[in-house]
């Protein structure tokens, strides 16, 4: 686990909707090729950041997680519609998120629950999404505005709705580019 610059607590895309995932990226970079895409192999909505101190404390924070689950277990997620980060400087292309309101409550549990172990991106609003992929040069942004009417058209028509059955402690490396990252240990909500 050493390798990992950091992790994070996420509700993994149920494999029934994986290939179609991969392919909406391949339609994606299609339309805008300056993206930077998202690997495909872990589509995921983030819940939570944690630093690179869950290592020592693996135990801890995976009993913390396992005890407060049932909050969210088979809580309905709804995936589509078009979102980006960075209003007038766009940064991230994403689909929206729609959730009961038990997934915000967990959300906040594991703010207060994980505080010792939490990355300063938990102090950010939380809005839950399914990021799709990074908008990192001049050109990509200068592409993404000529080109977001066109990307909203098309992922305006995605819907993939399930119900909540795992939670995974993903392990990132952002050493990487795009960013890589690893199920460390999966909680199923059964």
């Amino acid at each position: 686990m050493e390798n990992f610059t950091s992790y994070f607590l996420a509700i993994p895309l149920p494999i029934q909707f994986q290939a179609e995932f991969i392919n909406l990226l391949k339609n994606i970079k299609f339309i805008q090729p300056s993206l930077q895409m998202v690997k495909p192999e872990t589509p995921h909505i983030t819940l939570f950041y944690l630093t690179k101190e869950v290592e020592e404390n693996f135990k801890k924070i995976s009993k913390i997680i396992k005890a407060n689950s049932e909050i969210i277990k088979n809580n309905q997620l709804t995936i589509g519609g078009f979102g980006y980060f960075g209003k007038d400087n766009p940064k991230t292309i994403f689909l929206n998120v729609e959730s009961s309101p038990n997934v915000q409550v967990f959300k906040e549990k594991m703010n207060k629950l994980l505080v010792d172990y939490s990355a300063k991106d938990n102090l950010s609003p939380f809005v839950t999404h399914l990021t799709l992929a990074a908008i990192k040069t001049n050109q990509a942004r200068k592409d993404f505005l000529d080109k977001r009417q066109l990307i909203k058209q098309y992922l305006e028509k995605i819907s993939w709705s399930f119900n909540i059955k795992e939670l995974v402690l993903y392990g990132a490396d952002s050493r990487q580019q795009p960013e890589y990252q690893e199920k460390i240990t999966e909680f199923k909500l059964l």
